[in-house]
């Protein structure tokens, strides 16, 4: 979202919270919870997305904004401040996933000092969440991780995929090795626009 500015949204990383890239403890003037802990928690998320798909992310953004959403909704949030919450993922190679709305509050000063706590809060203990951000960002991590196509470019096909997906892909086989099962996920979302194949 190139209209969303990096002032416009707290960045935390494992070490750090920040705003407009400079390290913080507030936004919009008000102290953000728990920021200390902010990174320890968002390490666990790292954690959790690689156990999951095989890739993490570097950071997490979370925006506060006056457009609203719904439950798993992605969307477009304006970088005017408001009452709503929005959150994106950012992995390697500058690989952005969709903002998604998290949660509203009943100003925009209770906004930017509950927002990041709940929403990595949230984030922490919902793998619905972390895999939506995922697949919403599968396409382009795809396109930038050339190692995954060499690395499934000799396996057989293992009926994960349909022959179409395989012939796409320029791939012969898949394999059927369980320490790929997360890469193949991955390659699944990047293929498919349906979300109707659920884990």
């Amino acid at each position: 979202m190139s209209h969303i500015t990096s002032k416009d949204y707290i960045v935390i990383t494992p070490t750090k919270v920040a705003v407009g890239g400079q390290e913080t403890t507030k936004f919009l003037g008000q102290e953000i919870d728990l920021v200390k802990e902010l990174p320890g928690m968002f390490e666990h998320i790292q954690d959790k997305t690689y156990k999951e798909w095989g890739i993490q992310p570097i950071e997490m953004h979370i925006v506060t904004s006056k457009t609203n959403g719904g439950q798993m909704m992605l969307g477009e949030p304006s970088p005017k401040h408001g009452t709503h919450a929005w959150s994106r993922f950012v992995f390697e190679h500058d690989i952005y996933s969709r903002w998604l709305y998290q949660i509203s509050h009943d100003s925009i000063s209770a906004n930017a000092g509950c927002m990041a706590c709940y929403c990595v809060e949230e984030m922490l203990d919902s793998p619905d969440l972390r895999e939506e951000l995922v697949h919403s960002a599968a396409k382009k991590l795809l396109k930038n991780q050339k190692e995954l196509q060499e690395r499934f470019s000799h396996f057989s096909n293992a009926g994960y995929y349909d022959p179409q997906f395989v012939r796409c892909m320029g791939w012969e086989k898949i394999s059927k090795d369980p320490e790929v099962d997360a890469l193949k996920k991955l390659l699944a979302m990047g293929c498919y626009s349906c979300r109707s194949k659920k884990r």
